[in-house]
């Protein structure tokens, strides 16, 4: 007679959830408390408390929404993974997009969800992540391919003009076509102008583009200006 497994605990999470929607926050906070993995919990609704929240408690898990400021997806990632290094992200956005997905991937991010998902979803994505596991959404489940090194992107799925960027480069590309020019580009991404000016160099040379209204025409149909 075999005996029944007993359930695996789920391992103990210091969670930071960040999202600009206020009331959003707040509900998913409430659901949170009531889960006995979580051991520590913080919030944080812009990008100047998201860091701070992060350094303070050290999360093992931040659960993103990627759209945090009007510097495009994903500018906050730096910061956060500066702030919290050991942390793994699960990404939780109001749809999907081929280009986050890509990013998702290549920063090894622990998840990518919607915000179409029901809690029960999300609540398992935190506890794989925390595990040092992945977990993806059924709208996005298509878009991974798991390989001996790690989930990938399938490249069969790829439709996006910007998809062959990298995370710096789609960065740089986004505040551009944002109106920035270089020197201030590099003041917001914290880095020299000459790092900026190359990326741009190398990007525009990628997408075939030179002008900047160019790269924001792309910029603008594949939904990264918010």
């Amino acid at each position: 007679m075999k005996r029944k497994r007993k359930p695996q605990t789920p391992c103990p999470v210091r969670l930071l959830l960040v999202d600009r929607h206020v009331l959003f926050t707040e509900g998913l906070r409430q659901l949170f408390d009531d889960c006995e993995e979580v051991e520590e919990l913080a919030t944080a609704t812009n990008e100047q408390d998201a860091p701070r929240a992060a350094r303070r408690i050290q999360p093992d898990v931040i659960l993103l929404d990627p759209w945090m400021n009007g510097d495009g997806p994903f500018a906050l990632l730096r910061r956060l993974r500066q702030a919290a290094p050991k942390a793994r992200f699960v990404f939780l956005e109001d749809g999907v997009q081929e280009t986050h997905v890509r990013v998702a991937l290549r920063v090894r991010a622990g998840g990518f969800f919607t915000k179409f998902c029901s809690f029960a979803e999300i609540r398992r994505a935190v506890q794989e992540a925390a595990a040092g596991r992945t977990a993806y959404c059924t709208s996005v489940q298509h878009y991974v391919v798991k390989t001996p090194r790690g989930p990938r992107f399938n490249r069969a799925e790829r439709t996006s003009t910007l998809g062959s960027l990298t995370q710096r480069e789609l960065e740089v590309a986004i505040l551009l076509a944002d109106g920035y020019t270089v020197k201030e580009a590099a003041k917001r991404m914290e880095v020299a102008v000459s790092t900026v000016d190359n990326h741009k160099t190398r990007l525009m040379k990628k997408l075939n583009v030179h002008k900047t209204v160019e790269l924001a025409k792309l910029v603008l149909r594949e939904g990264l200006l918010d």
